[in-house]
């Protein structure tokens, strides 16, 4: 497989991080009630921890997987590909089924597939923070729900990083889009609050953008499940 299929695995993969829905909502609730409750500059840097927050969880779970990835292909060389196709292209199908019919619930907002009880109890989180250490925190747990749609794609990146690795020892440094990638959504979300935009906006076009996420992230899964079936090309 060459080079070029590995980058376009990646690149969907990140593609598909960038339109997860749950940390970009949790994080413009966050600004929304910081904006009203303290001063211009205390918001910039209580976001700037979320953000940093969702940084340093991602660039952990990358290095982990990572390195878990470069032991079992160092101990399973042969297996290793036959194993990895089968089990993600069966688990990337399974996803863009139920990106379609389950990632967002029924009716005209994004609630998501989160239970309520889960979905309040970010929201009373995110009311009690004062400090950069709870920003910080909440960044950091804002990635739990979306896991089980994200970790399978962070596995995919690490595993085309390390078979590029072999070839290109540069090909390491393709971690730092990666680890970056999780964050976009939230700085976008930050420059609209600076420039005027406020929560009921943002809504809005979250709302109208819901069907066409839905239908990228889907269409985006079955693309992968492909690719990652011409491994054994």
């Amino acid at each position: 497989m060459s080079i070029l299929t590995s980058l376009t695995i990646i690149a969907i993969a990140l593609l598909i991080i960038v339109f997860m829905y749950f940390m970009p909502g949790v994080f413009a609730l966050f600004y929304h009630y910081c904006h009203g409750k303290y001063s211009k500059t205390k918001t910039k840097r209580l976001a700037n921890a979320f953000i940093l927050g969702v940084f340093t969880i991602s660039l952990c779970l990358l290095l982990l997987i990572l390195s878990s990835t470069f032991i079992f292909n160092t101990y399973f060389k042969k297996a290793a590909t036959n194993y990895f196709v089968w089990a993600t292209t069966g688990l990337l199908l399974a996803l863009a089924v139920s990106t379609i019919f389950f990632y967002f619930r029924q009716g005209d907002g994004t609630e998501l597939f989160i239970s309520r009880k889960t979905a309040d109890r970010y929201l009373t989180h995110i009311k009690t923070i004062k400090d950069t250490s709870d920003a910080f925190c909440l960044g950091i747990v804002s990635i739990i729900p979306e896991l089980l749609f994200t970790l399978p794609l962070y596995i995919i990146v690490c595993y085309e990083i390390t078979r590029i690795n072999n070839l290109y020892p540069a090909g390491i440094f393709l971690l730092v889009p990666c680890i970056i990638t999780p964050t976009i959504p939230l700085v976008i979300l930050q420059t609209r609050f600076k420039c005027g935009q406020n929560l009921a906006n943002i809504q809005r076009s979250r709302v109208h953008n819901k069907l066409f996420t839905r239908i990228v992230m889907s269409i985006s899964y079955l693309v992968l499940a492909v690719l990652i079936i011409s491994l054994r090309g």
